[in-house]
């Protein structure tokens, strides 16, 4: 389905440019799911909806409510890094001809209701607790070579949950307060 979209409009890109031989240098970005707050408050709906909902899709759920998780993790980048990632190829040739992978973090929905827990305690007994501390992403990446060429400072898991759960906090005014967050000097 999806993911085979993406490898076989990759491999036609590849392929079109083997065999045209345009008079421009292709480079791929491979991105994880894209996390992040929306451009305009007025975008966001009263649910999440695309990759957010892959992190956020728990809202929903009240304390107790059985829910599973439907993947073992995944990985995560922020939009505005995505967004910073897309220009980069622009006026540089040392990314013509790469495919570059894009990950900033791995998790799994339990590490972020985890971490909505901790940053926004007023949802307490409102949203599900899932396992607290259950196992993390079962996923591994190297992406040392990618984040060479890009040069991005990717920003953390926790401020894509902070900036993602706070947009959608003020615009439907789901926990009613939006100033209350909790931040450690950990990120």
């Amino acid at each position: 389905g999806y993911a085979y979209s993406k490898k076989a409009a990759e491999e036609a890109a590849w392929d079109f440019v083997k065999k045209e031989k345009p008079n421009f240098k292709l480079t791929t970005l491979l991105p994880p799911i894209v996390l992040g707050p929306q451009i305009f408050d007025e975008l966001v709906t009263d649910k999440f909806e695309g990759s957010n909902e892959n992190a956020f899709g728990f809202i929903n759920k009240k304390e107790g409510e059985e829910f599973s998780f439907m993947m073992p993790g995944f990985l995560s980048i922020h939009v505005r890094d995505i967004a910073q990632a897309i220009l980069k190829p622009f006026g540089t040739d040392k990314l013509d001809g790469k495919r570059i992978l894009t990950i900033e973090s791995t998790y799994n929905p339990q590490d972020i209701i985890d971490k909505v827990h901790k940053f926004f305690p007023y949802v307490n007994g409102k949203i599900t607790t899932g396992n607290p501390g259950s196992e993390g992403s079962l996923f591994k990446y190297d992406t040392s070579a990618s984040d060479k060429l890009l040069e991005i400072e990717y920003i953390p898991l926790d401020t894509q949950i902070i900036e993602t759960f706070s947009q959608f906090n003020y615009v439907n005014g789901k926990f009613w307060i939006y100033s209350c967050i909790y931040i450690d000097d950990s990120f």
